[in-house]
């Protein structure tokens, strides 16, 4: 049921973000664009030690729940200040949202294992959380498109604000469904303090190698959606249909291996899967780059994209495998806080590089840099 609604909730969550940037590229261009998008990864990276703070003092599943009611508030003001044509308004009342959304992501890593069987694989229970997302995030913009095209504006983020809703109803049949709330920690002076230091405790942990290699990997890899458009469509002259292509082909690679994950277990361990993930994603994006026919580009994109999840549930069964029980939630804010981190340095980094050099020069950087650090990192670990 947890997994069916977090399907639901991606696909209104990537709605409402397609329709807003439609919505912001036709009022103010790119710079509101690249504000959204900013505006999308800021509270995660602002927000990690007050929404610890909360997973110390509330069970996760009632900080999923309060934080989706206000999503759905929060998104209905977003609807109301569009249609009365107030865009800045508007994007600030989605960075509020998106704040209060921050534990959203951490809980359900958090609860999900625990609510599968006792034999089942933590990279499996993993892997189905990321299949159903993706699901969602596919359908999210063609739902958004279809509603465009044929309703007024405010009616995709009406359906966000339903799809909320309906995650919440999939978290209140989980809490009928468990006798206890095993997601809750037990405050203390010493958990208050570790909750202070969050990141700081991740940094130092067992994860802490894998950590840093994924985030150096995300420094470069972030330049993928400014420099892909640079590219392939004002470089090589690609139509939007064939961009479209590329685009869809990337979310078909991180669907199937989402899928296939949630079937079959990794042959490699946690940490060997992310760095050859790594390694992949890079070779994948930096032969994109080369004067090749559009299937090719197409396949590196699907390679990219597969080795991206791959990368997801590998570090996530790394963080859970070595994490205390419950400290599983606040582990998984310090994370999304570095990830988002790293994401907003090289946002800015490849607008800044595409800058200086051409799209395709900064796609065949950040390639070549993701795969050279995924090969120093699988030479690392390998030693051990």
């Amino acid at each position: 049921m947890l997994t069916l609604g977090q399907a639901v909730a991606a696909a209104g969550e990537t709605a409402t973000l397609t329709a807003l940037t439609l919505a912001l590229q036709l009022d103010g261009g790119t710079a509101w664009v690249t504000a959204l998008i900013v505006g999308s990864f800021l509270p995660a990276v602002v927000l990690a030690r007050p929404v610890s703070s909360l997973f110390d003092r509330f069970p996760a599943l009632s900080v999923l729940q309060y934080s989706l009611v206000v999503r759905i508030f929060g998104t209905a003001a977003v609807a109301f200040s569009i249609t009365a044509g107030h865009m800045v308004f508007a994007l600030c009342l989605f960075v509020i949202t998106r704040a209060a959304i921050v534990g959203e992501n951490p809980a359900v890593l958090a609860v999900a294992p625990r609510l599968a069987s006792p034999a089942a694989d933590t990279q499996i229970v993993y892997a189905r959380l990321a299949a159903s997302r993706n699901l969602g995030a596919i359908a999210g913009p063609i739902i958004a498109g279809a509603l465009i095209a044929t309703l007024p504006f405010w009616t995709v983020l009406v359906f966000d604000a339903a799809a909320a809703l309906a995650m919440v109803a999939a978290v209140v049949f989980v809490r009928c469904s468990v006798s206890t709330d095993f997601t809750r920690s037990k405050p203390s002076v010493e958990t208050s303090r570790r909750t202070s230091l969050v990141v700081d405790l991740l940094l130092r942990s067992r994860a802490a190698p894998y950590v840093f290699v994924l985030a150096l990997a995300i420094l470069f890899t972030s330049i993928l959606p400014v420099a892909q458009s640079a590219f392939f469509i004002d470089e090589r002259g690609l139509s939007a249909t064939e961009f479209g292509l590329i685009v869809g082909a990337y979310a078909c690679g991180r669907l199937v291996a989402a899928a296939i994950g949630s079937i079959v277990t990794w042959p490699h361990r946690a940490s060997t899967a992310l760095a050859l993930a790594t390694i992949s994603m890079g070779v994948g994006l930096a032969t994109s780059t080369a004067p090749t026919p559009l299937p090719v580009v197409l396949l590196c994109f699907v390679i990219a994209g597969y080795a991206n999840t791959l990368q997801v549930l590998s570090i996530r069964t790394l963080i859970h495998d070595s994490t205390a029980p419950d400290r599983i939630p606040q582990t998984f804010t310090a994370l999304g806080a570095i990830n988002n981190t790293a994401t907003l340095i090289g946002t800015i980094g490849g607008g800044l590089l595409i800058g200086a050099v051409t799209g395709g020069s900064a796609l065949l950087i950040a390639g070549t840099a993701t795969a050279i650090i995924g090969l120093l990192g699988l030479t690392s670990w390998l030693r051990k």
